[in-house]
């Protein structure tokens, strides 16, 4: 008892200190150039290290029917630079430098980063604005980036036999939003696009009024600023105003499934792995579409407690008290332009049947919906999420993209700091009320592979 007294008092100290530390820093600036660019600086100066990322306000759920693929395929085509000499030398210079460099793609968003010695700001940053400006790539580079995404895929099945489950789950939880298409799209579609379909996707969609600039690390805000006036300023506003940027998506979480969704998928080829897996998903609000907010607060809590390590409720229930599965896990993600999913993930013991492993599962959370988690262990999991938290800004590269992810969906970067605080109110009692209005059947979407 003492030990855990001492323990939680050192990470409480631990967390005044970081908390302070970080408020030592300059704080953070934004400006906005005329072409509606967006530019955000995070000063960091505890290595002479500058990261850059730049987001823009697009993803697969921006995409239509036969273009299934084309954000992550134009994220690919971006890195070639036939012909342009000036993009070409500048990556060429990056690499040489030693900087770090790379791109995803996500349901709503494409980002771009760069890590890299803060004397190359400049080149960073005017690398990023000719990118803006167009695509420069040939016909044979689209071809190739073409199989490079079939083996992107395949690599990825094999590292993981179970990685589709994601995009099933997803199909069936938004049937009426763009999010039930996977993020790397559909083969048929890819092998159709044309580079005039890329060039006219990034015409539309990388412009500096549907983009962020996040600069952070051991810069200077006017510095910044300077560079990003000469670079950026020059580009002028493409897009088309009459466009809505998530044409394909319903902005309403009460439209959820109407009955609970169960579906078991055919026995995999591939049997590396002895036993399946199943997932178990709820649709549910995040910051954006919270009403009220503090839900997806509540909900960000209760995976907290659910899934904070092997000794938390679901792997300390399933794994260890009743021994029915060998590995479970929950994810949910605050921060999306429009409704979440809570998902479960778990693997039976061998000996255990999915139906016995899926039954555990319900059982446990009925058992939960009718009780209040206790003040110790509310206390507990938030001292956790805090504690990892502050672990996880520690990297600047981590400070910029949570800026960044905010911003692309539209959430003020003010409102990041507001996190800790926000996790300190929940209460218990906000707790079990996600709990009995989010996880009921009619809302339940069950995926399983045998």
């Amino acid at each position: 008892m003492q030990t855990t007294f001492k323990t939680t008092l050192n990470l409480i100290l631990f967390i005044l200190f970081c908390t302070t530390a970080y408020a030592s820093q300059d704080k953070t600036q934004s400006f906005m150039l005329e072409n509606g660019l967006k530019v955000i600086v995070q000063p960091d100066r505890r290595a002479p290290v500058a990261v850059v990322q730049i987001w823009y306000k697009t993803g697969s759920a921006n995409e239509s029917p036969g273009k299934r693929g084309i954000s992550h395929l134009l994220e690919h085509m971006m890195f070639k630079s036939h012909n342009n000499p000036q993009l070409a030398q500048d990556f060429w210079q990056l690499t040489r430098i030693g900087a770090k460099r790379n791109a995803f793609t996500h349901r709503d968003y494409t980002f771009y980063f760069y890590i890299a010695d803060k004397t190359a700001l400049p080149r960073m940053l005017h690398l990023e604005a000719e990118r803006m400006q167009g695509l420069y790539a040939s016909e044979k580079s689209l071809a190739i980036e073409k199989k490079i995404i079939r083996e992107e895929f395949n690599n990825q099945l094999s590292k993981d036999p179970f990685y589709f489950l994601d995009d099933r789950i997803y199909q069936k939880a938004f049937p009426d939003s763009g999010y039930q298409y996977p993020i790397i799209g559909h083969f048929s579609d890819i092998q159709k696009l044309s580079l005039q379909q890329l060039n006219h996707w990034h015409q539309q969609y990388y412009t500096p009024d549907n983009a962020v600039l996040v600069v952070a690390g051991d810069v200077n805000a006017n510095e910044v600023f300077h560079w990003a006036e000469r670079y950026f300023s020059p580009i002028t506003k493409r897009r088309d105003s009459s466009i809505n940027p998530q044409r394909t998506i319903k902005n309403n979480h009460l439209n959820m499934p109407r009955a609970e969704i169960h579906d078991v998928l055919p026995h995999r080829k591939d049997r590396s792995v002895s036993t399946g897996k199943l997932l178990m998903g709820f649709r549910v609000p995040s910051i954006k579409t919270a009403v009220p907010q503090q839900d997806a607060y509540a909900l960000e809590v209760l995976a907290g407690w659910l899934d904070s390590g092997v000794h938390s409720r679901l792997p300390r229930a399933l794994i260890w008290d009743r021994q029915k599965a060998q590995d479970i896990s929950v994810r949910y993600s605050l921060m999306t332009r429009y409704d979440s999913l809570f998902i479960i993930e778990a693997m039976p013991l061998k000996n255990v049947s999915m139906t016995e492993l899926e039954q555990a599962i319900k059982d446990e959370l009925n058992a939960i919906r009718q009780q209040l988690i206790s003040a110790r262990e509310l206390r507990e999991v938030k001292n956790q999420m805090i504690a990892a938290e502050v672990f996880e800004r520690d990297s600047t590269y981590t400070q910029a993209k949570i800026i960044g992810q905010a911003e692309v969906i539209d959430i003020p970067w003010s409102e990041d700091a507001k996190y800790i605080e926000r996790i300190k109110s929940v209460t218990a009692e906000q707790v079990q009320e996600v709990l009995k209005k989010y996880f009921t059947p009619n809302n339940r979407i069950t995926i399983i592979q045998p």
